[in-house]
């Protein structure tokens, strides 16, 4: 399981973290959650409290801020992205993860809501519900037919998200917009 991006409270650090004391016990030892990017000692000291209190035995890893280009690996290694922000505009963790065709958890913000169509290309979690999050975990850690499902499907919608594809787009809006002059 997979976290990219700043590790606050903003995006939902410490919420994921709570929401896995939600999961049942016999999944726990199927699970390993990283986060990768930067943070703030004393909120990642706070994270770590909340660990040790939750009794979470489940190994969860702090990887710290990595070169952009090594992100790419963390995304092979997993099988599943979270992105449990409380407030985002369009990700480019997110896009990331869809574009490794990792099948995503996400919370049901607006920007997310305009990428995953829940139970087609990843799943939405009511925003701040730790229990919600934990289903949605609990479901796509259970069923391996979803996460290749989920994963796919995001993969494909991401293929619209193409560089070439916008600026082709862009251009097309700009000519027809110079005929019209």
């Amino acid at each position: 399981m997979l976290f990219t991006g700043n590790v606050t409270k903003e995006k939902g650090a410490g919420l994921l973290v709570e929401s896995l004391s939600y999961i049942k016990d016999d999944l726990h030892p199927f699970i390993e959650l990283r986060f990768v990017g930067k943070g703030n000692d004393e909120y990642i000291r706070h994270l770590k409290d909340l660990i040790k209190n939750l009794n979470l035995l489940m190994p969860i890893i702090f990887v710290g801020e990595v070169p952009h280009e090594q992100i790419y690996k963390h995304y092979l290694e997993s099988d599943i992205f979270v992105f449990p922000s409380f407030h985002e505009g369009m990700s480019l963790s997110l896009l990331e993860a869809m574009g490794a065709s990792l099948p995503v958890v996400a919370s049901n913000i607006c920007a997310n809501s305009a990428l995953i169509a829940d139970g087609y290309n990843g799943l939405l979690f009511e925003q701040g519900v730790p229990e919600h999050l934990a289903q949605c975990l609990e479901r796509i850690i259970l069923d391996r037919n979803l996460q290749f499902y989920l994963g796919n499907n995001a993969y494909n919608f991401i293929k619209t998200y193409s560089w070439d594809r916008i600026s082709n787009r862009y251009l097309e809006v700009f000519d027809a917009y110079a005929k019209r002059r």
